[in-house]
């Protein structure tokens, strides 16, 4: 699966980049978490749930790890993943860039490699599916992002 996006967070780059390596900020973003956790520098461990196509909801133990940071601007994300249903590995590339100083645009580059029961159901579905996860997460995090800036104020 390959995915690349862009996505406009109204806040600083600094807050922007903080808000994305926060653990606790992550575990409740994205669809399909339980858990997530800082196992050591630059390094998380945890949980998901999620439905792939057809398949039955499965539970996947999850180990994330940040490498090539130039802080603010950006970093890799190296995730592998494994269950019942199969395993997954891959890397996200994350640029951000700032619009003006109170806007942040974030550049992703996503590619995944699957095998196991999710590997089966097709490049299409996998493409939609994570399409889909990516933009209910950025819209959480946004949410996320505002509510840290009105706190703030």
């Amino acid at each position: 699966m390959r995915l690349t996006g862009r996505h406009t967070f109204d806040g600083p780059r600094e807050s922007v980049w903080e808000m994305l390596l926060d653990p606790a900020v992550l575990s409740r973003a994205f669809p399909g978490r339980q858990e997530l956790r800082v196992s050591g520098p630059g390094v998380y461990a945890g949980r998901v749930h999620l439905a792939v196509g057809p398949l039955p909801a499965g539970s996947f133990a999850i180990r994330v790890n940040i490498s090539d940071e130039s802080y603010p601007e950006r970093y890799t994300m190296h995730v592998r993943g494994e269950g019942l249903l199969g395993r997954a590995a891959g890397h996200a590339n994350v640029q951000l860039d700032v619009q003006d100083p109170d806007t942040t645009l974030m550049k992703y580059e996503c590619a995944l490699r699957t095998s196991g029961a999710i590997g089966l159901v097709g490049q299409r579905l996998l493409d939609t599916l994570g399409g889909k996860l990516a933009g209910l997460g950025l819209r959480s995090l946004g949410e996320e992002l505002e509510t840290r800036q009105v706190a703030r104020s």
